[in-house]
């Protein structure tokens, strides 16, 4: 992990992604490239570069005005913070223009504030999120409250573990590392769906070994939802991070193979890692 991009408005939500990033390069040598958007009108034109052409029946002076005030906001929210080695101010559509970035700069992790109101739903000047984790190549970690004086000491993550191929673990690991955290599996057990306890761990154990896992603690937890059983399991073990691997294109609704509700994360109270399985 090298590269870590903070999509932000310079309110307090970037302020919390910022102190998160920079406590991860703390712990590692990383650059952080901070990003913010002019949103531009649905019928703007771009070139191949990204640029906004101009149309003789458009004015776009407003757009240009908005753009310098925000390169202004940057460069005074910027001062003083650390790592930072790239500040872009760029005219056009949220979500694509934080897609494009992250492409084009080899981005390996976003790292950004979200309105606990509205969960992953509604972050970033109020746009919509659910696109870029549904496109997005790269992990994305939100969080809706002040992480300065965060250590994470215990990681979430969670599955039926009924699947065994390799997936790409490495950042839930390489966090596991830098903060020296314990990694915890879990499998809710539901009414609906309840698996005897010895069958479930030696899932665990065999997902654990495929994916070179160490340091692991196996739980199986019961209760009426998989969304409660997290949220409870949570605040009973002092979770600090929880991991949500997700399916792209169904984005936030895929838990592994299992469905979770946007409602469980907009009242968790722990960062949200949701990274891409395919």
């Amino acid at each position: 992990m090298k590269k870590i991009l903070i999509p932000t408005d310079f309110s307090d939500l970037g302020d919390y992604a910022y102190a998160l990033a920079h406590k991860i390069g703390q712990k590692t040598k990383i650059e952080i490239h901070l990003l913010s958007m002019v949103s531009t009108p649905p019928n703007a034109l771009f070139d191949y570069e990204g640029n906004l052409k101009m149309d003789d029946g458009e004015n776009y002076e407003k757009l240009n005005e908005q753009l310098e005030a925000q390169e202004e906001k940057m460069n005074q929210w910027a001062a003083g913070k650390k790592d930072i080695q790239s500040k872009s101010v760029r005219l056009g559509p949220i979500e694509e223009g934080i897609l494009s970035y992250i492409k084009k700069k080899d981005i390996d992790l976003v790292v950004m504030g979200t309105s606990g109101a509205y969960g992953v739903e509604k972050v970033f000047i109020g746009s919509h999120t659910a696109n870029l984790v549904m496109e997005s190549p790269v992990p994305i970690i939100s969080l809706k409250c002040d992480r300065s004086e965060m250590s994470i000491k215990d990681i979430l993550l969670v599955s039926d573990f009924h699947e065994q191929k390799k997936f790409d673990l490495s950042l839930v690991k390489d966090l596991q590392k830098i903060f020296s955290a314990e990694l915890h599996l879990l499998k809710v057990n539901t009414s609906k769906d309840f698996e005897p306890q010895r069958k479930v761990i030696q899932h665990m154990k065999t997902f654990a070994e495929v994916h070179d896992m160490q340091d692991v603690q196996y739980h199986v937890y019961c209760e009426e939802s998989v969304e409660q059983g997290i949220l409870n399991f949570s605040i009973d073990k002092g979770i600090d991070l929880v991991a949500i691997g997700t399916h792209q294109r169904n984005g936030i609704s895929q838990l592994f193979k299992r469905s979770i509700s946007n409602d469980l994360i907009s009242h968790l109270g722990q960062a949200i890692l949701a990274f891409p399985l395919s």
